[in-house]
């Protein structure tokens, strides 16, 4: 059996917002896209990766929220310095 990597044709990157895809919209679908692959991994025994994805879904789904509305939260980051 062929890798995914090899059923799935390869696409050029066309940035979101050519595309008229507000950060929004995108936020969306990837939260609803790694919900999809958590599933994925999960049924297939790969916790970490599943785990990971969980991650990457979370952050997603608070990007989905508009930007002022927004906490600040630093993830690894340092705070900018007049903090």
């Amino acid at each position: 059996m062929p890798a995914l990597s090899e059923q799935v044709p390869a696409k050029t990157a066309i940035p979101a917002r050519q595309l008229g895809q507000s950060e929004r919209d995108v936020a969306d679908y990837i939260e609803q896209m790694s919900g999809e692959l958590v599933s994925l991994a999960e049924q297939t025994g790969l916790g970490f990766l599943a785990y990971l994805l969980e991650v990457a879904r979370e952050e997603a789904a608070l990007h989905r929220t508009p930007q002022k509305a927004r906490p600040m939260e630093f993830h690894g980051e340092l705070p900018p310095p007049n903090m």
